[in-house]
């Protein structure tokens, strides 16, 4: 546990002077403590967050803090009690959040396969240039539509199937081949599909979608099939 100040150094002294803070370059505040607040204009500080207070012996440390005036039955100011909650470990764990979000978010973009973030009812949440590449569509026209809408009809029970077992926590990920209708509707693009699903804890929030273009697989076992014919003839 951080020790900020030992109590003789702080007893006897104003707490304006022990209690100080920096502004972002480093400076003196010039914004008092929320008890010096309290004691000027009375009432309550709500939380104040992230300051740097100036340490003694040591460099700046982030603190919440926040402060009450205390007031006898008759009105009278007795003093404040003031609340610095060292805020170092939370911010050291939001750093590390934002960049592993960041990350997330070059991996998903520069993906060179189609992925998209799909919530719980099927609509396209988040796509990126190689899903739209694909699907032949922008990504704010796609962030319009539901998936369902894009997919072929036969495929939609089976997917539907797939995604419960992903649910109900039977398995991690799924796989399953589908077809995804094109603008013209004609030719429906054979793919493979990776399927998993985005938590906050243990509620699902979304699916993340990952998605391989089967055409060329697709075609090279078709001509195999109709050499196989002929070889057969």
């Amino acid at each position: 546990r951080r020790v900020l100040f030992r109590s003789e150094e702080a007893a006897g002294q104003h707490v304006a002077k022990v209690i100080q803070f920096a502004d972002t370059d480093g400076e003196s505040d010039i914004q008092p403590n929320a008890a010096v607040k309290v004691l000027q204009n009375g009432g309550v500080i709500g939380v104040n967050h992230a300051r740097k207070l100036k340490h003694p012996h040591d460099h700046h440390v982030p603190v919440d803090e926040s402060a009450v005036l205390v007031e006898d039955k008759s009105g009278q100011r007795l003093g404040a009690v003031m609340v610095l909650r060292d805020v170092s470990v939370r911010l050291q764990q939001e750093a590390q959040l934002r960049d592993s979000e960041r990350r997330f978010r070059d991996a998903f973009d520069h993906a060179p396969l189609g992925m998209a973030l799909v919530s719980m009812d099927g609509q396209f949440l988040q796509v990126n240039d190689s899903l739209c590449k694909l699907l032949q569509s922008e990504a704010s026209c796609l962030r319009t539509q539901n998936q369902s809408d894009l997919s072929h009809p036969d495929d939609k029970a089976h997917e539907a199937f797939r995604l419960h077992e992903l649910i109900d926590g039977r398995v991690p990920l799924v796989q399953f081949e589908k077809r995804y209708l094109l603008a013209d509707r004609a030719n429906p693009l054979w793919v493979l599909v990776s399927v998993s699903v985005m938590r906050e804890g243990q509620q699902p929030t979304c699916y993340l979608y990952q998605v391989h273009d089967l055409t060329d697989q697709k075609r090279a076992a078709e001509q195999l099939a109709e050499v196989s014919e002929i070889g057969r003839a």
